[in-house]
């Protein structure tokens, strides 16, 4: 049976830094919510991510959830140094690694980016595949830079006498390029630390970010040069659909030995955007909504009915939608200021976002028991031949066969492998 990890990013979202998380009481409330809710539920395990580069200060103040959760994870903030214009030095890198080997169980590599930008700022969102290009010109040389990253990182973890395990991040624009950057990564860590390397994530950067390349980045984990069992973690999973690949390879069989968590921002941002998940699974099961996110506003409505009664299923409370709507959108000095406590705001809240996780990990779950249900929504997303005939894939072969007949028909959005022809160079 397959399990997972699910990873939940943005701490701030969920006020897991609150001073009030502090009060027994509160605290009380929100690891027996956690437990009762997310871990070790739909065959998920539930951990918490912060970032160890903008976040390093939530490493401490997660600690005490540790009783109701599976791992903490620290992101190493690589991604926002180079999205913020600053400079990757050593020193930055070494005082992540620290905060990272106290506090966490899992921390996240620096992988030198192989991309240039064509923006003039030198800056480019990671969704942007059209200014950036990938530059395999210096291919190796930052293949072999993360190598590097990666044994000063598990270097510093060992002098600390810590047991937190790194995650490298693998880079490419194709399976060959994937696996060069696998070989050369671990060629530049001493063998005796190989055993220390936790597991791996499967970057986009050089790749892109399409459909077809959400398939392309699951089949070459299969084609990566390391021996099973060992972890894959997936970066960003906001919506079922970017699962859906390592859903069919665990089904299929091409996935075993492989173990599987994944990390989202969506859920924990939920509460902010008002936006709450109906399970696909439950729709299919008579529910009225399924399969997608539904925008609630301030003002009470009907769907806050419907929204109460799905938070007091899956989180065991008994909120009448009257209740729950003056919970979701009183502020704490006004619900203190009317006698209530700080739990009755934190409880409400935190179940909102509990159970958009729950719904999700559900979902997660029930495509990867049944293939009927996993089709069946493809179906829904017009995308069933694509995943079809997808399980039917084993070897490298078969793959580049259904890229070349079927993946094709796939949405896309590649980096480029060349620079962008210039002006200049048109009319030279």
């Amino acid at each position: 049976m397959r399990t997972y990890e699910y990873v939940i990013s943005g701490p701030a979202y969920l006020r897991l830094g609150a001073e009030q998380c502090n009060d027994p009481i509160v605290l009380e409330m929100m690891l027996d919510m956690i437990a009762r809710v997310c871990h070790n539920q739909n065959n998920h395990t539930f951990s918490l991510l912060y970032n160890g580069f903008t976040e390093k200060n939530f490493g401490p103040k997660l600690q005490k959830f540790r009783p109701s959760i599976n791992n903490i994870h620290a992101d190493s903030g690589g991604l926002q140094i180079i999205t913020r214009g600053l400079k990757n030095t050593s020193d930055v890198r070494e005082k992540v690694y620290l905060n990272q080997g106290q506090y966490a169980d899992i921390g996240m590599s620096f992988d030198e980016i192989p991309v240039k930008t064509t923006s003039t700022s030198g800056v480019s969102s990671k969704i942007d595949t059209k200014r950036r290009y990938a530059d395999m010109d210096n291919f190796d040389d930052y293949a072999r830079q993360t190598g590097r990253n990666v044994k000063a990182q598990i270097e510093t973890f060992d002098k600390m006498g810590s047991k937190c395990r790194p995650f490298v991040i693998m880079q490419g624009s194709s399976q060959k390029s994937y696996s060069r950057w696998a070989e050369l990564v671990l060629e530049e860590i001493t063998p005796a630390l190989h055993h220390r390397i936790g597991g791996l994530a499967m970057g986009s950067a050089a790749l892109g970010m399409g459909q077809l390349e959400d398939v392309k980045r699951a089949f070459y984990v299969t084609q990566m040069p390391y021996t099973r069992p060992f972890h894959l973690h997936v970066l960003g999973v906001g919506a079922l659909r970017r699962i859906l690949p390592y859903i069919c390879f665990s089904q299929s069989g091409l996935y075993e030995g492989i173990d599987i968590s994944y990390d989202s921002t969506t859920h924990s941002m939920s509460l902010d955007n008002g936006l709450f998940y109906f399970s696909f699974a439950k729709k299919a099961a008579g529910s009225p909504y399924g399969g997608t996110s539904v925008k609630m506003g301030r003002e009470y409505s009907n769907i806050y009915r419907t929204v109460t009664t799905e938070i007091n299923t899956v989180c065991g409370t008994n909120y009448t939608p009257e209740e729950y709507h003056i919970l979701m959108n009183r502020g704490v000095g006004v619900h203190l200021e009317a006698g209530g406590q700080f739990v009755d705001i934190m409880r409400a809240r935190l179940a909102f976002i509990l159970t958009n996780v729950h719904n999700f990990t559900h979902d997660v779950n029930a495509l990867t028991e049944s293939k009927e249900l996993f089709l069946k929504f493809c179906r829904e997303k017009d995308c069933e031949n694509e995943y079809a005939t997808l399980f039917d894939v084993k070897t490298l072969a078969d793959f580049e066969h259904w890229e070349k007949n079927v993946g094709k028909h796939m949405d896309s959005e590649p980096v480029n492998t060349q620079p962008p022809v210039s002006l200049e160079d048109l009319f030279a």
